[in-house]
């Protein structure tokens, strides 16, 4: 497998999602388009109703751009931190309507959980 950010580390980072419970039932009514932004690169994922319906290179279509340096996107994978401390420090941008965004926080925060499946760092549950 290719290491994160590269579009065949989304594709297994969907893959986990797709079979991990608590995604499913914390993301069961989010739909949108989610972009990961690292250093000027991409990736988007598109969710409906709990599951992944594509992932593809770039921004495009994006509702929702979660932004950071690679050193950030690191602490999140691979330390017991998360999306919200991250947020909260202003070290991770979150980008899109706000209202949408706070609506959807608890999905926007499973998401990012979701992708210590595929770093191996395992979960705080």
């Amino acid at each position: 497998m290719n290491a994160f950010p590269e579009l065949p580390w989304f594709r297994a980072y969907a893959a986990a999602l797709e079979k991990d419970a608590d995604f499913r039932a914390n993301c069961r009514w989010f739909r949108g388009r989610v972009a990961f932004r690292v250093d000027g690169q991409a990736c988007t994922v598109a969710f409906d109703d709990g599951m992944v319906t594509g992932v593809e290179e770039g921004m495009q279509g994006a509702e929702y751009v979660l932004s950071a340096p690679r050193s950030c996107w690191d602490r999140l994978l691979h330390a017991d931190i998360t999306l919200l401390r991250l947020y909260r420090a202003g070290e991770l941008d979150i980008r899109g309507r706000n209202t949408e965004i706070m609506k959807n926080w608890k999905a926007l925060f499973w998401i990012a959980e979701g992708m210590k499946l595929v770093a191996g760092s395992g979960r705080k549950d």
